[in-house]
């Protein structure tokens, strides 16, 4: 399925046509390391950005493509470091303020998804989600965030539209583990010894959370561990992806309720898509709203989604389509592939997850979303697809659970938050799995309302300031309740 488990989607639109729907004979794919040759021969974007900043800092960290290799080929890790909303407003720094180290989701998201590049910080108390997500936590926290090597920011960007990506190379170098170690090295420059710091993984970005406390390399760990509507590890593949079908199959319901004639509405919108020459099935690209947000807040702002779609012309809907709803993202592909689908591909799964969680046809599916052929997707891509899904990469690492456990016992305060309508990562799988990694007086658990982003909420954002600096106490695991 669609793994983007962050806020800002950008939603991987698979290929199914005539000519490409039918498997054909692919060549075999070797997963596993590559020679520094091969590595010295990876196609990057060429992208430059300015280091000079008003309220900012920025700057790059070189790292090893491979530590296993550091004499191999360098790349250039860009980092931000966001300022409190107090130095925003006064103009002085606030050396006081924790540390917070944020990881974000994807897989494949760079720092923009939590704060444009661009964003205007004289309107800091703008909180829009797709501009300024980390925006309640900068009320409490300097927070430092990296864009994710290889993602389309400014850390060794992917040319992933070039014909000699290989997926390989994607799934070996550009996975969670070398995403926790280049967060160490910029921790290492940024962070003086013995200050304290905190770390937040959201999403996705628990997977390289979790490999930076188990890493024996890593020597610098944080003060306390917040996993935030996170991967962990212990999720089963196919269990969690049919929890998060069926999640979103209660949120249509929810929405059905709140607005009895919504599957009017929609539609109407796919008669729209019909009549300015697009795939109706753009309709589907709505499941990342399903449940984004306070209940009674999300459905109504579905609709005037919805509302605002049906006056777009062409031109307008194309940009709202692929500012993050129906933009082809083969970095995710296999990355997703190869770290939370391991046995499949995101494609692969699909037609069983159908069948066991069956909808009504007037549901925004997920599903749907990423089962739809894109017109200008070139031959050598749809050859790349059905490589990935003939010869599915064997995963990334298993974490031990009892591991787990003891490093987090070492570390001696965790924090996992889950959300409310999370139709990403469903707040009762997860906290099933969760629960095998208790560690009595150490781990800690709690709700906030908000969907997949409840973390960033304002109730999400205070609640996990409250709980690093002691002014709060979140239940043990067997006094939560699961909503």
């Amino acid at each position: 399925m669609i793994k983007f488990l962050f806020g800002s989607l950008v939603v991987w639109t698979v290929f199914l046509s005539a000519a490409h729907g039918q498997p054909r004979n692919c060549k075999e794919i070797l997963w596993g390391h590559s020679s520094l040759d091969t590595l010295q021969s990876i196609p990057y974007q060429k992208k430059t950005i300015s280091l000079d900043h008003l309220f900012e800092k920025r700057g790059f960290v070189t790292v090893p493509l491979d530590y296993d290799r550091p004499q191999g080929p360098q790349i250039e890790v860009f980092y931000r470091v966001f300022p409190t909303f107090d130095e925003v407003k006064t103009g002085v720094r606030n050396s006081e303020a924790p540390l917070l180290v944020a990881i974000n989701g994807g897989p494949g998201m760079p720092s923009k998804t939590f704060r444009s590049y661009d964003f205007n910080y004289s309107n800091i108390e703008n909180f829009d989600p797709f501009t300024n997500r980390i925006g309640y936590l900068s009320k409490y926290f300097r927070i430092i965030a990296i864009d994710q090597r290889g993602t389309d920011g400014y850390s060794a960007p992917l040319d992933m539209s070039h014909p000699n990506i290989r997926p390989e190379i994607v799934a070996q170098y550009f996975k969670a583990e070398e995403v926790a170690l280049d967060h160490a090295q910029v921790i290492s420059k940024l962070i003086p010894e013995g200050v304290e710091f905190y770390m937040l993984g959201q999403s996705y970005g628990g997977a390289p959370l979790m490999r930076y406390l188990m890493d024996d390399r890593v020597l610098r760990k944080p003060k306390r561990a917040i996993f935030a509507s996170a991967v962990i590890p212990g999720l089963d593949t196919m269990n969690s992806s049919v929890a998060r079908r069926e999640e979103q199959r209660q949120l249509n319901l929810q929405l059905k309720e709140a607005y009895p004639d919504i599957d009017q509405l929609l539609g109407q919108l796919k008669e729209k898509f019909v009549a300015l020459a697009l795939n109706e099935s753009n309709i589907h690209s709505l499941w990342y709203y399903l449940g984004r947000g306070k209940k009674g807040d999300w459905e109504k702002n579905f609709l005037k989604t919805v509302h605002e779609m049906l006056e777009m012309d062409r031109p307008q809907m194309e940009k709202f389509l692929s500012t993050g709803h129906g933009e082809v993202e083969l970095l995710n592909y296999i990355l997703s592939s190869s770290m939370l689908t391991p046995g499949f591909t995101d494609r692969s799964m699909v037609p069983e997850l159908m069948q066991r969680v069956p909808y009504e046809p007037w549901m925004i599916d997920e599903f749907q979303a990423i089962t739809q052929l894109s017109a200008d997707t070139p031959q050598w891509l749809h050859e790349m697809v059905d490589e990935i899904d003939q010869n599915p990469p064997p995963g990334g690492r298993v974490d031990d659970t009892e591991l787990a456990k003891r490093v987090f016992s070492d570390l001696g305060r965790v924090f996992f938050s889950f959300g409310e309508n999370d139709n990403a990562v469903p707040a009762e799988e997860s906290m099933a799995v969760a629960r095998r990694m208790n560690v009595p007086g150490v781990t800690q658990f709690g709700y906030f309302p908000g969907g997949h982003s409840a973390a960033f909420g304002e109730e999400g954002s205070l609640g996990i300031y409250n709980w690093t600096q002691n002014l709060e106490t979140f239940p043990d695991v067997d006094q939560v309740p699961v909503p």
